[in-house]
């Protein structure tokens, strides 16, 4: 079964054997997808559900709701190099073969809340369907539009330690471990960069740290990078099975605060806006070669980072603006 798959620990009992099992598919991802067993084993530490990765696309017969027969080797899937990744590899049936045997029963998601107790608890729901019944705050969508991926947070947005106390203080390793306890990435299952439209977008286009999902969310518990760095921050995420609408919650102010004094000094990252066109021939400082030429790839693209950037520099109101990013070439 898939709970004796999983096992009560890190590692698979079964790590590296070839085994067959069934269950109910709950989540397909861009690179396999999600498989529970309809009972379980009624054993609060070990997962009843487990991802079987297929490389590419699944093809029928899987397709939500469905129940499966499938073979495959029990594989631990370290998702990065770091030490927190390393330590929680994720249980896969790779290698595998799929027989239909009919539709599933409708599975209900298990209920659970955050915080966790201890770092690391939600191991136990890895694969699984889930619903979280706290209320969430999007702390951090710095990879939304990237890789469509936002930093969940439960009891409010999250604080870096250092910004209220000295590294490597009592206090500062408890806010981290808080922080850790508190959060969860809400993943879109893709592993494509840039994904058009973007998902999880909120009013406006927009989705503001802040902006909460104030009745949690459903959906397949996992373990993933968080950033792009394979050897960086790795941790538990969720994805959705049902739509995630955000509630805007934190309002971007009309006005800026009056701080007093008459000259005022704004700076704009307008994140790489190279007026030369990252086209054949095309030469950028400082190496003179275009593989130094970060911006826009056609005329198109070009105008419309400028009719982006150009109102929302206007909109400071400043007397005097610094551009970060923008093309070294003289103009």
């Amino acid at each position: 079964t898939i709970p004796q798959i999983q096992g009560g620990g890190e590692r698979s009992p079964y790590e590296g054997q070839v085994v067959t099992t069934r269950g109910v598919v709950t989540r397909i991802n861009s690179n396999g997808y999600f498989l529970q067993d309809p009972v379980g084993d009624g054993d609060a530490s070990t997962s009843d559900g487990v991802f079987v990765f297929t490389g590419g696309a699944p093809t029928a017969p899987v397709a939500v709701g469905n129940e499966l027969r499938v073979t495959g080797t029990v594989t631990e899937f370290a998702v990065g190099s770091g030490a927190e990744a390393v330590a929680r590899p994720v249980t896969e049936l790779t290698n595998t073969s799929a027989t239909l045997l009919g539709a599933g029963p409708a599975l209900a998601p298990l209920v659970i809340t955050l915080p966790e107790v201890n770092d690391g608890e939600l191991a136990r729901y890895e694969g699984m369907l889930v619903r979280i019944a706290s209320p969430l705050t999007a702390s951090q969508n710095f990879f939304q539009g990237r890789y469509g991926q936002v930093t969940l947070a439960a009891g409010g947005r999250l604080e870096k330690p250092t910004n209220r106390h000295p590294a490597g203080s009592p206090e500062a390793l408890a806010l981290a471990d808080d922080n850790a306890r508190r959060r969860i990435l809400l993943d879109d299952g893709s592993s494509a960069q840039n994904p058009d439209p973007t998902p999880y977008i909120g009013d406006d286009n927009t989705l503001r740290a802040g902006d909460t999902l104030p009745d949690g969310i459903t959906g397949v518990i996992d373990y993933g990078l968080a950033n792009n760095f394979s050897d960086g921050l790795s941790d538990y995420r969720i994805h959705p099975t049902a739509p995630v609408d955000f509630v805007r919650s934190n309002e971007r102010p009309a006005n800026a605060p009056v701080v007093g004094g008459n000259v005022r000094v704004g700076s704009f990252n307008v994140l790489n806006y190279f007026s030369t066109i990252d086209q054949t021939g095309a030469s950028c400082f400082p190496g003179g070669t275009r593989s130094d030429c970060r911006g826009a790839d056609s005329a198109a693209e070009l105008e419309r980072q400028r009719n982006k950037i150009v109102p929302a520099i206007n909109g400071l109101g400043a007397d005097v603006v610094g551009l970060i990013e923008i093309e070294n070439n003289g103009n």
